[in-house]
């Protein structure tokens, strides 16, 4: 039987460079990443639901989720067959301030988060899937509500205080406690003055600037703290001796994306660098893992950079 990996998420699962998804190819034969920049967790909980329906995932598949905030909004707009995926809701052009003051609200999101969780947990164990969660950031750390990026005061504004008085962010740090989940979120491994940043080309003017997202290093360190030891223990992985080749691997992608210069000098932007930029390797193709990236109907916004 092939090991078969299916892994959801946002900007800190699909990026221009390789995440922690892209560091799991040794363990498996397949790997099908239907995370996008910009989602928020009702996009990821329809990528998975979608992925059910179809009979993609089967009995002893892995399922591997990265939540993100609940101050994002995932809408397929009138007229449009796309999602449009924008990140934080406040600070992208899709939704106006009238629209948001009117519409939108942190407790529903958080709601909907305990939902979605609870709901795959059940599916999962329904059908012998293995599956692990994790967040982006922690949601219950003071009023991000799962976003590292930055929160505006008006959030405090949209719902924040119900979530403390309905307990949904206890509810949903308890639920985080569960042996379902990896111990911490991504963010908290991401220590930019261990780590530094790397850079992202903009596509109108050719510029590079810093981007604070994880580098491929912080994710691999992730993987090995938490995932790779859990997927170790399965009997439905690739068995592994060492990454040696995966690290030196992603040493390379960080040193690359870590120089302004080189950053500028591409020709290619977007996920289009994982597949055209000759002189990077993905690591899936090291390893002779077949990587896929499943559309669930979507619109780039701000992955499309490079």
């Amino acid at each position: 039987m092939k090991a078969n990996l299916f892994t959801f998420g946002c900007s800190y699962t699909h990026f221009v460079w390789p995440t922690w998804s892209s560091c799991l190819s040794p363990y498996f034969d397949r790997i099908d990443n239907y995370a996008r920049s910009g989602a928020g967790n009702l996009f990821i909980f329809t990528c998975f639901s979608n992925a059910i329906a179809d009979d993609r995932i089967k009995k002893g598949d892995t399922v591997i989720i990265q939540w993100s905030s609940f101050v994002r909004e995932d809408r397929i707009m009138q007229n449009e067959e796309t999602y449009s995926l924008g990140g934080y809701a406040f600070n992208n052009g899709f939704y106006s301030k009238k629209l948001l003051s009117r519409y939108f609200n942190t407790l529903q999101k958080g709601l909907e988060l305990i939902g979605f969780i609870t709901s795959i947990e059940a599916i999962c164990e329904q059908k012998g899937i293995n599956l692990k969660m994790f967040h982006m950031f922690e949601p219950w750390i003071g009023i991000s509500a799962g976003e590292p990026s930055f929160v505006h005061a008006e959030l405090l504004h949209f719902g924040s205080k119900k979530l403390k008085e309905y307990r949904v962010l206890e509810k949903i740090k308890k639920l985080s406690s569960s042996p379902l989940f990896f111990p911490n979120s991504l963010e908290m491994l991401n220590d930019k003055e261990k780590y530094g940043v790397g850079y992202i080309k903009d596509k109108d003017t050719g510029k590079a600037f810093e981007d604070h997202h994880p580098q491929s290093i912080v994710h691999l360190h992730y993987c090995i703290k938490y995932i790779h030891p859990w997927l170790s223990s399965l009997s439905s992985t690739r068995k592994v001796d060492n990454i040696d080749s995966l690290t030196n691997n992603i040493k390379e992608w960080t040193e690359f994306m870590r120089d302004k210069n080189k950053v500028e000098s591409l020709e290619v932007h977007g996920s289009i660098l994982h597949t055209k930029y000759k002189s990077l390797i993905i690591p899936s193709k090291s390893f002779n893992t077949d990587y896929t990236e499943p559309q669930i109907p979507f619109k780039f916004t701000n992955i499309d950079l490079i």
